[in-house]
């Protein structure tokens, strides 16, 4: 009987170690991937600082990228920003409005930046939406104090 019970013990020992060595793999995976998710971010970020400099021909180079990293990440709220921006910069304002307010719905605190915000508010002044005017013209004159259009949205 001892004999059997030390095999049974000698089972459950070993399925644990099973056990916890697949947790301690699944934890290293999960690791993994959040650094090549922060890499690939931050790799991103740095294109679009680029296409910002370069202008609309940086952005418009940088548009398939964009496009492609929403299709593997589409709950990237500053990638949707970024993809506005690039939209504003090639002049599609309704597709970068479509950006925009899919980078707000995921996280209503993305930062727009001055043409979006401004972008933003004028849509909401068209639907007469006046409560959400203001925040985003209040977030255009943060970027650019004193605009006169973001003033005027707020009149």
């Amino acid at each position: 009987m001892s004999d059997r019970l030390h095999r049974v013990l000698d089972i459950d020992e070993t399925l644990a170690d099973f056990r916890a060595r697949d947790v301690a793999a699944q934890v290293q995976r999960e690791s993994a991937g959040k650094a090549d998710t922060d890499a690939d971010g931050r790799a991103l970020e740095r294109a679009c600082l680029r296409a910002e400099r370069e202008g609309p021909a940086g952005w418009a180079q940088l548009l398939p990228r964009l496009t492609t990293h929403l299709e593997a990440k589409p709950q990237d709220a500053q990638a949707w920003s970024y993809l506005a921006r690039a939209r504003a910069a090639k002049g599609e304002e309704s597709e970068a409005l479509h950006a925009a307010r899919e980078a707000m719905r995921l996280d209503p605190n993305v930062v727009l930046g001055h043409s979006l915000s401004l972008l933003v508010a004028r849509s909401l002044a068209e639907s007469g939406r006046w409560d959400r005017v203001a925040q985003h013209a209040e977030a255009a004159l943060a970027s650019q104090p004193g605009d006169g259009e973001a003033l005027e949205l707020l009149v």
